[in-house]
């Protein structure tokens, strides 16, 4: 009853003012988090293609460049699986320059470790800003390398 009483002091003008600027508020939050949402999922979706069809470039270059490697591509023209049946040593970055050379992004090619059970980098190419870019050639632990990324983003 209170709330009632102080709202009908308030002059009808001013209350329709209120309202008015209440609902316009209201309205620009509501597109605005609609626009976020619909753009999130975009960006998502662009995300994920871009990283099939760098998958399916990488998977096709050392396809061609490992000898005994196969791909096997599934229904949908993803790539299914990819099996080598020895991973050879990389004495140079040839094969991982070449991949970033067609997908324009960061690549390492990982083995399983048969002692450790552990992934380890074979080889790698990580940007640095200013579009400088570093190839490597060690066994690195995939944690080393995750560190390693985000130290060289941090550059």
């Amino acid at each position: 009853m209170k709330l009632f009483s102080a709202l009908g002091s308030t002059k009808l003008t001013t209350a329709i003012a209120g309202l008015v600027l209440g609902s316009i508020v209201v309205t620009i939050i509501a597109y605005s988090v609609s626009n976020y949402m619909g753009l999130r999922e975009q960006a998502l979706q662009q995300a994920q293609i871009q990283q099939r069809t760098d998958l399916k470039t990488a998977a096709t270059i050392l396809e061609k460049r490992l000898a005994s490697s196969v791909v096997t591509w599934a229904e949908d023209n993803s790539v299914g699986a990819f099996q080598t049946y020895s991973i050879p040593r990389f004495y140079d970055n040839g094969t991982i320059d070449s991949i970033t050379r067609v997908t324009g992004a960061e690549a390492v090619v990982f083995s399983i470790d048969p002692a450790t059970g552990q992934f380890l980098a074979k080889t790698l190419k990580l940007s640095r800003r200013g579009g400088r870019a570093g190839s490597r050639v060690r066994d690195r632990s995939a944690e080393r390398c995750a560190r390693s990324a985000l130290a060289i983003a941090a550059l």
